[in-house]
């Protein structure tokens, strides 16, 4: 709730269920912004909110107008400095902030505040990383730039009782969201596509207007690079780079144990490549990959069995599921599902997602054609060597977000709930 008339505050709320006549309020916690996302964990909440602060609005003679603040209506606390994360290169003056919460008093046990961090960030079972993107620009000779894509990533611990900033480190590219980072045996393994660029600076005026600059970009170069983190003294540990084609950027990861999936594409062709790394020994890392299929997933899902499950698109107006499978050889295609003038939920919480009967669900959009008009749910099962359609239920179009389609199975009946709601036998 973030509607208070004089204090621009998120408002989370807990209430007493316990009697459905006598519902109540048991407790309250106000943050400065917007509410982000919540987990559990354990008898505490991991809460995330973004606070943007604008230049004109800043006084430097009042704290409250440029650090994050938390609290009661009547009593609202500064984030301490020493938990505030600034990094040398400010992009924004956008900040993620974390706090632990004490699920029951909803008493704010600790806080820390990311200034110019994505706000998307990577959990894992102890450890909150967080990501700054930013640029290094050298002069190679006059008026003449090379600028290197960058991204600082930085973790903070919240196993203790309170959030402990435990180091950071940079790597060259950009990480594309959450699922391009995972923690395992103490290492962070990252997927980033990487960017340098070759520009010119020109300054120009005319004597009746003002001076003008601008870059000129000469040249272009992206690529993927996987790295490894030892978290014990944050540096890299080992790394694979410019694996991809010249051109190609990650599109999606998913990591699974000693193994990771990188789906990468040039976005202009559109082939995508699904690269599997053995990272089992860092000494010695080896991988393999599908060859060019058309198009390219937006996400990576292991499906059990040996399957590995993409999202995506296999042109710029058609969707696409397919089914890979690893082999001695590499990871090749098994099947796949098409439909074409469609829009899909790029949401991996969106998704339906049973690996028992290894069945998916997704929330779509078509605009065009007559036989599927305006938003869907589709629910497909795999059998082994082909998609078969379970469902598909046409839903209420009117405010509709696709990514906000949700779908579940329950003793054979699909519930599926946006604007509508739908029940349908599916077996």
């Amino acid at each position: 709730d973030n509607t208070d008339e004089t204090v621009n505050v998120d408002k989370q709320i807990t209430l007493d269920v316990t009697d459905p006549a006598k519902i109540g309020k048991t407790g309250m916690v106000c943050f400065t912004g917007g509410y982000l996302s919540s987990r559990m964990v354990g008898e505490e909440i991991l809460l995330t909110c973004n606070w943007q602060q604008y230049v004109n609005a800043v006084n430097f003679d009042d704290p409250a107008t440029f650090i994050p603040q938390y609290g009661t209506l009547d009593s609202m606390k500064l984030v301490e400095g020493e938990n505030i994360v600034c990094p040398e290169e400010l992009s924004n003056l956008r900040y993620t902030v974390i706090a632990k919460v004490d699920s029951k008093t909803l008493e704010v046990k600790d806080t820390a505040a990311l200034l110019s961090y994505s706000q998307e960030l990577y959990v894992s079972r102890d450890t909150i990383f967080a990501t700054h993107a930013f640029t290094n620009r050298t002069e190679l000779e006059e008026n003449i730039f090379q600028t290197v894509s960058m991204t600082e990533i930085t973790g903070i611990s919240y196993a203790g009782e309170k959030l402990e900033i435990l180091g950071s480190v940079q790597v060259e590219g950009r990480v594309k969201d959450q699922y391009s980072m995972d923690q395992y045996n103490g290492v962070l393994r990252v997927a980033a596509t990487t960017t340098k660029q070759t520009q010119q600076h020109y300054v120009s005026g005319r004597p009746s207007g003002p001076m003008t600059d601008w870059l000129q970009t000469l040249g272009r170069k992206t690529n993927c690079s996987l790295y490894c983190i030892d978290l014990n003294s944050w540096q890299v540990a080992a790394s694979v780079e410019n694996f991809a084609p010249e051109g190609d950027e990650v599109t999606s990861a998913r990591f699974d144990g000693d193994t990771a999936y990188i789906c990468t594409a040039e976005v202009i062709v559109l082939t995508d490549p699904v690269y599997f790394f053995d990272l089992s020994d860092l000494t010695n890392i080896t991988y393999k990959e599908t060859g060019n299929i058309d198009g390219f997933s937006t996400s990576l899902i292991n499906m059990g069995n040996g399957y590995l499950l993409g999202i995506g698109r296999e042109n710029w107006s058609t969707f696409k599921v397919e089914i890979y499978k690893e082999t001695e050889t590499g990871v090749e295609g098994v099947c796949k599902y098409t439909l074409n003038n469609t829009g899909y939920s790029e949401e991996y919480k969106s998704y339906y997602i049973d690996r028992e009967n290894q069945i998916i669900g997704i929330g779509l959009c078509f605009w065009g054609g007559e036989e599927y008009p305006g938003f869907w749910y589709v629910l497909l099962h795999f059998d082994g060597s082909a998609f078969r359609e379970l469902a598909v239920i046409p839903m209420d179009d009117s405010g509709t977000l696709i990514q906000e389609m949700r779908g579940v199975v329950i003793d054979g009946w699909l519930y599926v709930l946006a604007n509508d709601f739908h029940i349908q036998k599916v077996w």
